[in-house]
């Protein structure tokens, strides 16, 4: 879960940094809100470098914005974790699902997330503002639509699965 701490040594460096005002970001409009912090904006495993096997830094960052610390986070864990539904995991290279409560439970506490109903409202709004960026993306409707059907159905799973992904959460 060095990831999970990497994320977390980036936000506390990052907190009390106040960009100059007028600073203009790629993907976002406005300035830094209550409880924001300046976020890398597309923390992934495809965003990290890895040195022996560990996470040393983060890369790519044209979608740095805005945003409160605990959505970033919320959106790590649907990468690293990762989370999805049944399906996904039978279409993936994972093939069976793992163990995604105890999975949530390591990579929270590794960033130091130790209240449950902190995780699900993390967990909750990074998926739901992720269809803020689609306005970013050159798309078409049918795209558009396609890109929102995917994000409803993961919050769909969400809803159903969000007690038992936050039940190992201390």
């Amino acid at each position: 879960m060095a990831t999970a701490q990497l994320l977390r040594t980036f936000h506390e460096a990052a907190t009390g940094f106040v960009p100059s005002a007028g600073a203009a970001w790629r993907r976002f409009e406005g300035g830094l809100g209550v409880g924001e912090i300046v976020c890398h904006g597309d923390v992934g495993p495809h965003n990290t470098v890895y040195r022996h096997g560990l996470p040393v830094g983060f890369i790519d960052w044209d979608t740095i914005r805005p945003n409160h610390p605990m959505v970033e986070f919320g959106a790590a864990a649907w990468k690293y974790v990762p989370l999805a539904d049944e399906a996904s995991f039978e279409a993936s290279d994972f093939g069976a699902r793992p163990a995604l409560a105890r999975r949530l439970a390591l990579f929270a506490g590794a960033y130091g997330a130790h209240d449950p109903d902190e995780v699900r409202w993390a967990l909750h709004q990074a998926k739901q503002r992720s269809v803020d960026e689609m306005r970013y993306f050159p798309v078409t409707p049918a795209q558009g639509a396609a890109m929102l059907r995917l994000v409803a159905t993961e919050l769909e799973w969400l809803d159903r699965a969000l007690d038992e992904l936050v039940a190992e959460i201390d």
